[in-house]
């Protein structure tokens, strides 16, 4: 059966509007502090990891309470597919680059993880999920940093920026 744009819409496409700005900053610093292939891929998979945030937790709230619709199937087939490609990309990025940008990621990992298991619970508006996830895609700036030959410290400073701008921002967002 056909799926309307609609449909496939709601299950694929992110709806928090800052989520954008708060993936495509830390990609974008990343890239002009130490531009490399394997820095656009890294930068690929920030975005397709924001993407795929949605039917991600769409599949897996509804595994947790059980559900088994026709949107859980959707959101679990888009998103095995927009996660095989983040496995793609993270390859071609380790092939194309020497550097160890797999350090800053597994230090920004377990914030990912964090704002993941709120979600699953549905409980991504509280105030640690809120600043955990973007806390953890900051990252993403020294992760493609690092993948681009910038130092620890380079990596370090920028991903710090993106914190210190995105804890202060956030509270005053979620206050109006």
């Amino acid at each position: 059966m056909p799926r309307l744009p609609t449909e496939i819409r709601k299950v694929a496409v992110p709806a928090e509007h800052g989520g954008w700005g708060l993936t495509l900053e830390p990609a974008l610093l990343g890239l002009l502090v130490a531009p490399s292939a394997a820095g656009f891929c890294l930068a690929f998979v920030g975005l397709l990891a924001f993407v795929s945030r949605t039917p991600l937790k769409l599949a897996l709230v509804d595994r947790r309470r059980h559900r088994h619709l026709e949107r859980t199937r959707l959101a679990t087939r888009i998103a095995s597919i927009e996660i095989g490609m983040i496995v793609m990309l993270v390859v071609a990025a380790a092939v194309l680059t020497e550097h160890a940008f797999w350090v800053p990621a597994v230090i920004a990992a377990p914030l990912i993880l964090i704002e993941l298991s709120y979600d699953i619970r549905s409980r991504s508006r509280r105030l640690v999920p809120e600043l955990a996830g973007p806390a953890g895609i900051a990252g993403l700036a020294a992760i493609i940093g690092v993948a681009g030959g910038a130092s620890a410290t380079t990596a370090a400073a920028i991903w710090l920026i993106l914190v210190a701008r995105a804890v202060t921002s956030i509270p005053f967002v979620r206050s109006n």
